[in-house]
């Protein structure tokens, strides 16, 4: 909470609060969850607005990886998959010559994160297809 006093305009301040909150929300002797996983994910959310807008599509991909990767560390698959999507479809629609090898992890890692959901849910259909399209040996 210093750091964001001292730079409140910094996104990864934000995002480290964020993540803090709702690291403790999920601490056993944690006494108001709620609030304090909606503290989390408004911090999340500061982030996420920060880069989303930004001409880079690596970070607007980097920000919608980080939010999925939020909620599904909260249990919430349905809403993770919608980020996950939303950074494929940034990847795909922002092709480079020489993808950075940054980009082309987080791609792997999307996938593998959207694979891991479905087979949790037991959806081994959409698993397949995940497998088949996304992840490459």
């Amino acid at each position: 909470m210093r750091a964001l006093a001292l730079d409140p305009t910094n996104p990864m301040i934000s995002f480290s609060v964020g993540l803090g909150y709702i690291h403790y929300a999920l601490k056993r002797q944690s006494s108001n969850r709620q609030y304090l996983i909606t503290q989390g994910l408004s911090f999340i959310f500061r982030y996420y607005h920060a880069h989303i807008n930004s001409p880079d599509p690596g970070d607007r991909q980097a920000a919608c990886f980080d939010v999925a990767r939020t909620f599904q560390l909260l249990g919430l698959h349905d809403i993770a998959e919608h980020f996950y999507q939303q950074s494929s479809a940034i990847a795909q629609s922002h092709p480079q010559d020489a993808p950075s090898m940054a980009r082309a992890d987080l791609s792997l890692h999307a996938a593998f994160n959207q694979w891991c959901a479905m087979m949790a849910r037991g959806n081994i259909v959409a698993s397949d297809q995940i497998l088949r399209e996304s992840l490459r040996l």
